[in-house]
């Protein structure tokens, strides 16, 4: 989909043949716009800015989800039952995920790759059982790393860091990225 910027509200809705989404221009993915899509297995939009609410919802085949350092906001129930979506790579800014239920019933999400605003970030990833704990464990990474500015001078080079974050009887964080 070379050249489009918008996916209209449904666009998309309930298409079985559909695999895969790559789109260098996409901005805008509207409501429902790959809802029901049983076949898509992997999106890659490095330039969305809007992920519309319930965009995503009911995708059983989904495992991987990219998107670019241009988002600006996720919706309710955008990812909602994308039962096995195992990776999604959200750069974040303040508010980009403000909402509940955006990953309910994602069970098998086990790597997300978030970058800044971490604490409302979990906060908005319904994990009620594992919210404070995750919380706890964010802020004592923050004690024992520098509160250091990304850019040139801050975290050069540093690459994947591995990162465990014990909540209970399962993992759900397991790698943290740090970009």
């Amino acid at each position: 989909m070379l050249g489009v910027e918008v996916v209209q509200q449904g666009a998309f809705w309930n298409c079985k043949a559909l695999t895969d989404v790559e789109c260098g221009k996409l901005e805008i993915i509207g409501i429902n716009a790959f809802a029901y899509c049983e076949s898509l297995t992997s999106i890659n939009l490095p330039s969305a800015k809007i992920v519309d609410y319930r965009a995503f919802i009911h995708r059983k085949a989904l495992t991987n989800a990219n998107f670019g350092k241009e988002l600006e906001s996720i919706g309710w129930s955008a990812f909602a039952h994308c039962t096995s979506l195992e990776r999604i790579k959200i750069p974040l800014k303040d508010g980009v995920i403000t909402r509940d239920n955006i990953f309910r019933g994602c069970e098998k999400l086990k790597y997300v790759n978030l970058v800044g605003a971490l604490h409302d970030t979990i906060d908005a990833l319904l994990l009620e059982e594992r919210r404070k704990t995750m919380n706890e464990q964010i802020a004592s990474i923050s004690q024992i790393l520098p509160n250091t500015p990304a850019g040139n001078d801050g975290f050069d080079d540093a690459g994947e860091r591995p990162m465990q974050c014990d909540c209970g009887s399962e993992q759900f964080v397991t790698k943290l990225f740090i970009k």
